[in-house]
C-alpha cells in the first residue's frame, strides 16, 4: 500500500520548490525532519514502523508522525536513487508528470513501485526491502546537507 508516498511527495515537493526559487537554504529543514524523526525513535520507542504498512498503525499519534516525518525523508530517498539510475536524466518531477498523465481520473490504487521500475528502468526492490517493507532506518544524510 502506497499512503506514504502521498504526504512523502507533498512535503517532498514543497521543500523542492523552495529550494528552486533559491528564497531560502531548505538542507535545515531537512536535518529538522530527520531529527525529529530521530528524537521520536530515541524519546521512548526504538521502534521504528515499515511505510508499506503505515495505515495499519493502530496508534493515530505514531501513525501520523510517521506519514508527517518519516514518508519525505524516505521519498527524499527515493528521489536520490532515481536520478542516480538514471545519471540524473529522470527525476521524481518527471516521472510524477508521467503518472499523472497516465493516472488522471484514476479511482484506484497505483502500482508505485512497478510504475517507478518502468519509468526509471531500474530495480528498486532493494530499496523497497529495506525503507518500504521492513522497519528499515532512515539513514542521516540530512544533518550534514550543504547548503542549497
Amino acid at each position: 500500500n502506497e499512503h506514504w508516498f502521498l504526504e512523502g511527495w507533498a512535503s517532498y515537493i514543497e521543500l523542492r520548490a523552495i529550494e528552486d526559487t533559491a528564497i531560502f537554504d531548505t538542507s535545515p529543514r531537512w536535518a529538522r525532519l530527520y531529527n525529529s524523526w530521530q528524537g521520536h525513535l530515541r524519546g521512548g520507542s526504538d521502534q521504528d514502523w515499515a511505510l508499506g504498512s503505515e495505515q495499519d498503525i493502530e496508534d493515530a499519534n505514531v501513525r501520523e508522525f510517521v506519514h508527517y516525518y518519516k514518508a519525505p525523508l524516505i521519498v527524499w530517498l527515493l528521489a536520490q536513487e532515481a536520478s542516480e539510475a538514471t545519471g540524473g536524466e529522470k527525476d521524481l518531477e518527471d516521472f510524477m508528470r508521467h503518472v499523472y498523465s497516465q493516472y488522471k481520473g484514476f479511482n484506484g490504487e497505483l502500482p508505485l513501485k512497478n510504475e517507478l521500475e518502468a519509468f526509471f528502468e531500474h530495480d528498486f526492490d532493494a530499496f523497497w526491502d529495506t525503507y518500504i517493507d521492513q522497519e528499515g532506518t532512515v539513514p542521516d544524510v540530512f544533518t550534514s546537507m550543504p547548503a542549497q
